[in-house]
Formats: structure tokens, sequence, C-alpha cells
């Protein structure tokens, strides 16, 4: 190749180089940064050894996935024209139905768990809990209020 087709070849190159360079630095001056989240399973919040969370459990495994079904059947339902309304409400039903007994199943879990404990274990364990709840709400609340518009606590 001659010169003049490489020197042409080189600087289409860096023209976009250049290009995604600069859109790069674009997108992260005028983004909106992300909330800053701890990871929720952290050495702090670990269960002690001799402890068997449970979360394989069938019964909260199957309750999960029928919540997690009536949430994809409603999603497919409001996306169909007509909207059947009736329909609808009587998913929603359904979920709320869904969500009572998997919130009922885990929450007995975690009360299987506190009894095997001991209170210096409980309080470490649920009360890292306890401070990454307050930390994610605290952040988002952050966020909000720093990146968007009319926000009311």
């Amino acid at each position: 190749m001659n010169k003049r087709i490489l020197a042409t070849l080189l600087g289409i190159s860096l023209a976009f180089n250049l290009a995604v360079a600069g859109s790069l630095i674009w997108l992260r001056i005028t983004r909106p940064p992300h909330p800053p989240m701890e990871h929720f399973r952290s050495r702090n919040n670990a269960l002690p050894a001799h402890i068997d969370p449970g979360w394989h459990n069938p019964e909260i495994i199957n309750a999960r996935n029928q919540f997690t079904r009536c949430k994809l059947e409603l999603m497919q339902v409001l996306q169909q024209e007509p909207l059947d309304e009736a329909r609808a409400l009587a998913i929603i039903d359904s979920s709320l139905q869904n969500q009572n007994r998997l919130e009922r199943q885990l929450g007995e879990r975690l009360l299987n768990i506190r009894k095997q404990m001991t209170a210096e274990e409980a309080d470490q364990y649920f009360g890292a809990h306890v401070r990454n709840m307050q930390n994610m709400q605290r952040n988002i609340r952050h966020h909000r209020r720093t990146n968007e518009k009319d926000i009311t606590d």
C-alpha cells in the first residue's frame, strides 16, 4: 500500500477512536450517577456456621415461582389490546395472595433461624440487615433528591 492510503486509513481510525472516547466522556458527564449500593450479603451479616438457612425449601421456592408467574401474567394481560380489566384485577388479587403466602413462609423461616441463634448472634446478624436496609433507603432518597425533579419524601 502506498503512503497516501495508509495515512487516510490512519486518519479514519484516529477519528473513529476520538469519536468513541468523546462519546464515553460525554455520557459520563451528562448521566446522573447510580446511587451507591452496598452489597447486601456482606461479611457482617453472614449466618453463623451452625445454622442452616433453609432457603432451598421447596415450599418457599414454589411460592416464589407462583408469585413470579402472577406478575408475568399481569404484564402480559396489560400488554394486550383491548385491556381486560376484570382479568387484570383477578390476577392482582391472586398475586397479592401469592405474595402474602411467600412473605409468611419467609418470615417463619427467619423466625426459625432466630430461634437457633444466641442473643449476640441475633444482634449481629439482624442488626447488620437493619443497617443495610436503612442505608439502602437513605441512598435511594438521596439519589432521588439529587437527580429527579419535584420529589417529596
